[in-house]
């Protein structure tokens, strides 16, 4: 790309440099795509497919050298709504693109892309024979609707299968780049204070899925810091914990047709 400015230019081509090597290593490792799959694809399963002995012993070596562990699950706005208890049906017509594609009802007020991955993912192979869930021990920011369903999720990842079985685990209701500060358009900062120069891009940060309610910067900025603190201050975490909003239910698995 030629733009009249060596420096632009030089910028430009080390970002492409950088997306085609990305791209390149995402072609030849897929091993956290097998991760995500419910079933492993190798010989060597990673700990997200131990079987429940594995599962047992796991979590028995955890309790020996008493590791703390604090965990953050998140659960985006609910774009449609399924049978209370069971798994969202797979995506398998058009008409359930179709569904997807609306922006009425529930689903007023979010993006396309966010209701496609809303919907694929509440579509998985997530089923209550899943082993026993953790528990919400807090909330931070507003409530989610409640029970928690089977098909809940954050555009990506499916929100029960985020419950670490022990220690404690903060719920936030945001989508699954929300949590990673792509929550609002935020404009990239003029890297060259003496220069004429503008930035080699406009934007640092987008909101990447068009999910609602909003997450606000204080709720963003809290979670984050509060990793800090419990892994770097452990005796200040101790005093600065508090609980907001208590546990929240999970939909017990329906039965029968």
């Amino acid at each position: 790309m030629t733009t009249g400015c060596p420096t632009r230019t030089s910028d430009a081509e080390e970002t492409a440099s950088d997306l085609n090597l990305y791209l390149r290593q995402m072609a030849t490792d897929f091993h956290v795509i097998d991760d995500l799959a419910p079933k492993p694809h190798s010989k060597s399963p990673s700990p997200a497919h131990f079987n429940p002995e594995q599962r047992e012993k796991e979590l028995k070596f955890w309790e020996q050298p008493h590791i703390r562990v604090l965990s953050y699950a998140t659960v985006g706005a609910r774009a449609m709504s399924f049978r209370s208890g069971c798994p969202a049906p797979m995506l398998a017509t058009p008409l359930d693109y179709a569904a997807a594609l609306q922006s009425c009802g529930p689903a007023a007020g979010t993006d396309i892309a966010y209701r496609l991955c809303y919907r694929a993912c509440a579509g998985g192979p997530f089923a209550p024979s899943n082993p026993s869930f953790g528990k919400i021990t807090r909330v931070l920011g507003l409530r989610p609707p409640e029970p928690l369903e089977l098909w809940d999720n954050d555009g990506i990842v499916n929100t029960l299968s985020m419950l670490w079985p022990i220690g404690e685990t903060v719920l936030v209701q945001a989508d699954h780049l929300d949590i990673v500060g792509h929550f609002q358009l935020r404009r990239a900062p003029v890297a060259r204070a003496h220069s004429s120069f503008e930035p080699a891009r406009t934007y640092e940060a987008y909101d990447a899925l068009g999910s609602t309610p909003k997450l606000k910067p204080e709720i963003f900025a809290s979670v984050w810091k509060e990793i800090f603190t419990f892994a770097a201050a452990p005796d200040e975490w101790a005093h600065r914990k508090k609980a907001s909003g208590g546990s929240v239910a999970i939909a017990a698995a329906a039965t029968g047709g």
